[in-house]
């Protein structure tokens, strides 16, 4: 399954349009290289998730988040205080901070709800996280700007991949070895090798009584 990227926009109808294109037909070898899901393009889903638990799935499960910020928190459930734009970035932040990308908008128009309580709250929120990001303005800057996050983005799930496989296996080589030794060998090996450093580090090292 190729990586996933889900876009949210805190604001459906202000500031510039933008969407991952180049993402969106990026292909290697033929094949689709990724899964863009956004919530104002999305298809009809079953009943068992409502459409808050819905987003919050995929904001949990994405690989890649990209939060394009207006300062406006999304609308919110009855009787709730943050909005779903809010909710989504708080969740996939617990989950992963990593995966996410924020680039802010300016120039949006504003809402009738556009000062309220629920938006002010997420922009402390936004503000606290101090995610760096320029800001764009236009409609070019912000194709551009999606670009970059995904190509950022992208890099830094190759690179965590590169130093996962680099680990060793706990079903084998050393991994399995340590495994299968008893604690007192552990605490054997762990005060030798403590030792052997010591020494060649020109330490001193006392007797193990």
């Amino acid at each position: 399954m190729p990586p996933r990227i889900f876009e949210r926009r805190t604001h459906p109808h202000g500031g510039p349009a933008g969407h991952p294109r180049s993402a969106r037909n990026a292909t290697l070898l033929g094949e689709r290289l990724f899964e863009i899901w956004i919530n104002e393009d999305a298809a009809a889903a079953a009943l068992d998730e409502n459409s808050w638990e819905k987003c919050l799935s995929q904001a949990r499960q994405t690989d890649i988040l990209i939060i394009l910020d207006t300062g406006h928190a999304g609308g919110a459930r009855a009787g709730g205080d943050i909005g779903i734009c809010h909710a989504e970035l708080m969740t996939a932040h617990n989950a992963q901070p990593g995966k996410i990308r924020i680039i802010p908008i300016r120039g949006s128009e504003p809402l009738s709800d556009e000062d309220t309580p629920r938006n002010r709250r997420f922009e402390r929120y936004v503000e606290r996280l101090d995610a760096f990001g320029p800001p764009v303005r236009s409609e070019a800057e912000l194709h551009a700007a999606v670009d970059r996050a995904v190509i950022d983005a992208v890099s830094s799930l190759a690179h965590l991949g590169l130093r996962e496989t680099r680990k060793g296996r706990f079903h084998s080589g050393d991994a399995l070895e340590w495994s299968k030794l008893s604690f007192a060998d552990r605490q054997e090996r762990m005060v030798a090798a403590l030792e052997s450093g010591l020494a060649e580090s020109n330490g001193t090292s006392s007797k193990r009584r």
